[in-house]
């Protein structure tokens, strides 16, 4: 078993020198103190040179899913538990991108066709103006993986991207080791739309 990552100073720090993190879901969602693995502080972000992506092992209670991500993010939600994992990664070789869309939707288990028209639109060339394509997020990993694709036009002299971002949720239902989610409110279900 892999040791999870912690995302104190020193943590973060870590990270950018191994070029690697594991996130480890398979005992529940961690809080700030867990993250910070006991150094005082914050939770930090980690944001990796283009070129240096970190290799991130996020592991759940089924699977596991490997990503090579310029930035994670951990958000907590309202208990202090962490509720999201979010990763992106830009690529400028479509072809990369449409490779990493399918790899990571059979890993995540999900749907083959929207998967397939993903890849499609990816190899029809670049776009003219800024698109956003998601797929419905896949629960193989026994959490929720969603993967959104951003394609974002060639501009002076920075060219076509396609931003990869991926984000970990819990399942909302079935027997979890993740927190009892609190009651929504007229608010919260606003903010989820």
């Amino acid at each position: 078993m892999m040791d999870s990552s912690t995302f104190s100073t020193a943590g973060v720090e870590t990270i950018h020198r191994e070029r690697a993190a594991v996130i480890d879901l398979t005992r529940g969602w961690p809080d700030a103190e867990q993250l910070l693995g006991g150094d005082p502080g914050p939770v930090w972000d980690v944001d990796a040179p283009l070129d240096r992506p970190v290799s991130v092992t996020v592991i759940g209670p089924d699977a596991r899913l490997r990503v090579d991500a310029t930035t994670i993010r951990l958000h907590p939600g309202v208990d202090g538990t962490m509720s999201v994992v979010g990763l992106t990664r830009p690529f400028d070789d479509r072809d990369a991108a449409a490779d990493e869309v399918r790899r990571t939707a059979q890993a995540a288990g999900m749907e083959e066709a929207p998967t397939d028209a993903l890849v499609a639109r990816l190899a029809s060339g670049p776009v003219e103006r800024r698109r956003r394509h998601g797929l419905r997020a896949g629960e193989a990993l026994g959490v929720r993986v969603g993967l959104t694709v951003h394609r974002m036009p060639a501009r002076a002299d920075v060219p076509a991207l396609e931003v990869l971002e991926w984000s970990v949720t819990p399942l909302e239902s079935g027997p979890s080791t993740t927190p009892e989610a609190p009651a929504e409110t007229e608010e919260s279900q606003w903010l989820r739309l």
